[in-house]
C-alpha cells in the first residue's frame, strides 16, 4: 500500500486558521507611546503593579527606593503580599490565567530574593514544637512555601509566634 500523497493532494491549498489570523495583522505596526505604566504611582503602588502585572523590569530599583521608606519585612508583608492577594483574587474570579499567576509568583520570588540580604537574621534559640512546610517540587505552591521559609528565617525574635518552632522544609528548593 502506497501512503505517499498524490501530486493532486500535495498541490491542494490547506486551510490554516493561524495563517488567516496572522494575515489580518500584516499591516499592523507597533507604536510606542513612550508612556511609563508606573508614572504617577507611589513606590508601594508601583511594587504592587510589578507583582500583579508580572513585570521584573526596574523591580530592583523600586525595591531600593522602598528600602529608603520602610524595612524589608514591611515591604514583604504590607506591599508585596498585597500584590499577591490581588493576584489570588484575580485568579479566583477567573480574570487571570495560571501562567500569569506563575509569572507574578516569579516576580515575588525575585523581590524577596533581593530583600533577603537586608532582612535581620532570626536568633536561634530553644525549640518547641514542629512545623512541617512541604509541597511537591515544581508545584505552583512551591514558590509560596519557599517564600514562607525565607520570611520565617528572617523574622526577628519576639515578632512571630512560631519563631521557636522546629521547622522542617520539604519539597523542591532549598
Amino acid at each position: 500500500m502506497d501512503v505517499t500523497p498524490s501530486s493532486e493532494d500535495r498541490e491542494a491549498p490547506l486551510y490554516d486558521p493561524l495563517i488567516e489570523f496572522m494575515a489580518r495583522f500584516e499591516g499592523a505596526r507597533v507604536i510606542n507611546t513612550g508612556e511609563d505604566a508606573f508614572a504617577g504611582l507611589s513606590t508601594d503602588e508601583a511594587l504592587i503593579k510589578h507583582i500583579v502585572d508580572g513585570i521584573k523590569k526596574d523591580l530592583n530599583l523600586r525595591l531600593e527606593n522602598a528600602l529608603k521608606e520602610r524595612g524589608p519585612l514591611s515591604i514583604v508583608n504590607d506591599v508585596l503580599l498585597e500584590g499577591m492577594r490581588q493576584v489570588g483574587e484575580l485568579f479566583g474570579s477567573g480574570k487571570m490565567q495560571l501562567p500569569f499567576v506563575l509569572q507574578s509568583a516569579e516576580v515575588m520570588k525575585t523581590a524577596v530574593a533581593f530583600l533577603e540580604p537586608h532582612m535581620p537574621k532570626a536568633d536561634v534559640g530553644q525549640e518547641r514544637g514542629s512545623i512541617l512546610l512541604a509541597t511537591v517540587a515544581g508545584d505552583v505552591h512551591d514558590i509560596g512555601k519557599n517564600l514562607v521559609d525565607i520570611i520565617k528565617q528572617r523574622v526577628p525574635r519576639g515578632q512571630h509566634r512560631h519563631q521557636a518552632a522546629d521547622w522542617r522544609h520539604l519539597g523542591g528548593g532549598p
